[in-house]
């Protein structure tokens, strides 16, 4: 059993964010985690959403290792951003329409 703790710890530190060693590209961990990645990408190809999912978190993950508590403010842009999105006001441009009614026409 005390094996098993000892790997989940390392596992743990390892995953986890270190001010004094902040995952950078050139490092052993990260080429570990790319290569992973990859792989998990690859097996993924067909499916756009799933992908699409795993490419963001990954990336956020990375974040994470390289920024520490940044990480926070990413994600506070990020959601405002995605709620400022859906929920505006969509904008009437009468000039845009006008310009596509004309192109169908001239066709």
């Amino acid at each position: 059993m005390n094996a098993n703790s000892d790997i989940l710890t390392n596992l743990i530190h390892t995953l986890s964010y270190n001010p004094q060693e902040p995952m950078i590209f050139s490092s052993g961990t990260f080429l570990l985690l790319f290569l992973g990645f990859s792989f998990v990408y690859m097996l993924l190809q067909k499916r756009f959403n799933a992908r699409l999912l795993f490419v963001t978190l990954f990336s956020y993950y990375f974040y994470y290792k390289s920024s520490g508590m940044y990480f926070f403010l990413l994600a506070v842009v990020t959601a405002s951003d995605f709620y400022i999105t859906c929920h505006r006001p969509q904008l009437r441009q009468p000039h845009a329409q006008q310009t596509a009614r004309h192109a169908q026409s001239s066709d």
